[in-house]
């Protein structure tokens, strides 16, 4: 039997990858193994799909030969869920993922698709493991008879990710058009939280002090260069200063009560964008700006800085913050006429959640059904009843074609955490990469924080630019 699995490094003795299996002629699998592949395969995406989740990405490649005896009565284990998608309210999916010789005909027309997807995936893999000779492409030609077709598919998805430039750290993320927009989402951690206690792997004491941090944090934030920086864990009485050294106009998040040292900030560049809203919400900072596009038109953009709940055994908090934030955009949006369906919007922050938790699903699919709960809590319903909000959101860096493999490291933990979320009408044109090339050995040794990089978290950006939906007159002749 198969299950999914999380491999660790001292278990890649005893699993190895099925491919050099079938990728031979000689070693061409016989029928009985043969049905063990599919049968294998089958029998783990059955229990991802009653989960609710496609894993898009079925090949050779992602089969893991389990066992001693590797030629053998072998296992096989399913591996790399890298692709996987949830499924929406009527169990279809869309979009372009996955190796283009195993995918759907529906995926390849650029139709919605379901998780029968996989099961045409596993016929082409079986076909693969039976008749491998040549390529790929040659099985791929045996089953479909459309010789172009796969290279046809390639250069269109690399046509699409070049449309997200990608802006290294040091380089400034600046917008060069009027409808374009650049963001930098920031946990800078407060400073009272900078202490050895919670930061013991940190070699040199002074690293987490003020005045090392303070100077780092200077240079980081001058040289972003954007037109918006949402910041969290801003701690106004030790900060002031460092926000007053700024052009852009601080807008900082009211918290009332005993004991609330820190909060959400929005700076932003007075000569792009005027503000004409703003309200806190718990763990949430709301402001909605006016500025002039491309066609001489006033738009309004709507921004939500969310620092959610931390504690792991919380999650209906998050869920909670996140929709109170939703529903006063979405409440000031039809006070003034505005259609949330077409409004363009940023939901960014620390979300202390990760990419397959409740909270982006939310934002992502734009509904929760009730009793839902989280993988690692399967008691704590992070809702009773079913809730929804209006907005058509994108997760940025996927839309962009990239994913970055973290946004917070610490010694035995780093995961991608910080995200940023934007409206359809908003499309993605770059990506803010926050490591410098120089520095990828370093964090991926040290950690954060360290002497290049003041926070335990890394910033992350982009620039978006809003589409227009209208047709230029043409030129007279």
């Amino acid at each position: 039997m198969v299950r999914p699995v999380k491999l660790r490094a001292d278990q890649d003795a005893a699993y190895r990858r099925c491919p050099q299996r079938c990728e031979r002629p000689h070693l061409l699998l016989p029928l009985e193994e043969l049905r063990r592949v599919a049968f294998c395969t089958l029998h783990a995406l059955s229990g991802l799909h009653a989960r609710g989740m496609a894993h898009l990405d079925i090949k050779p490649d992602n089969l893991l030969l389990g066992g001693a005896h590797a030629c053998g009565s072998a296992t096989y284990l399913l591996a790399d869920f890298g692709c996987c998608k949830d499924v929406d309210a009527n169990g279809e999916m869309s979009g372009f993922c996955g190796t283009p010789v195993y995918i759907a005909p529906e995926m390849r027309r650029g139709e919605p698709f379901g998780v029968k997807a996989d099961c045409f995936s596993v016929g082409v893999l079986t076909a693969v493991c039976a008749v491998w000779h040549k390529s790929t492409a040659d099985v791929y030609r045996f089953l479909d008879r459309q010789k172009k077709l796969p290279k046809r598919l390639l250069q269109r998805r690399h046509r699409d990710l070049r449309r997200a430039r990608h802006v290294r750290r040091p380089r400034p993320l600046v917008s060069t058009q009027p409808d374009e927009v650049s963001l930098v989402v920031y946990n800078i951690l407060a400073d009272h939280l900078a202490t050895e206690n919670h930061y013991g792997h940190i070699r040199r004491p002074e690293w987490l002090q003020w005045p090392h941090r303070w100077r780092a944090l200077q240079e980081q934030l001058a040289s972003f260069g954007s037109d918006l920086i949402c910041l969290q864990e801003v701690e106004p009485a030790s900060h002031s200063s460092l926000l007053d050294r700024f052009r852009a106009l601080p807008l900082l998040q009211d918290r009332r009560g005993p004991g609330l040292h820190i909060c959400t900030a929005i700076l932003f560049q007075p000569s792009k964008l005027q503000l004409v809203w703003q309200e806190s919400r718990s763990r949430a900072l709301l402001a909605a700006f006016a500025l002039t596009d491309g066609i001489g038109q006033e738009e309004l953009l709507y921004v939500a800085n969310l620092h959610l709940e931390g504690s792991p055994y919380r999650p209906n908090d998050r869920i909670s913050q996140t929709r109170s934030a939703l529903q006063r955009l979405e409440a000031h949006m039809r006070a003034h006429g505005v259609a949330p369906g077409d409004a363009a919007v940023l939901v960014a922050g620390d979300l202390n959640s990760g990419r397959h938790e409740t909270v982006c699903q939310f934002l992502h699919r734009g509904r929760l059904e009730g009793g839902t709960t989280e993988p690692h809590l399967p008691r704590v319903e992070v809702t009773k009843v079913s809730i929804a909000h209006p907005f058509p959101l994108h997760e940025v860096y996927s839309s962009g074609g990239a994913e970055l493999p973290f946004t917070r490291i610490v010694p035995q933990s780093a995961a991608t955490v910080d995200f940023l979320w934007a409206s359809a009408v908003l499309e993605v044109r770059s990506l803010y990469w926050p490591v410098e090339c120089r520095h990828e050995g370093l964090i991926q040794h040290q950690a954060l924080p360290n002497q290049h990089y003041p926070s335990d978290h890394l910033p992350i950006g982009a620039v978006l630019r809003l589409k227009h939906f209208y047709v230029p007159p043409k030129a007279p002749p």
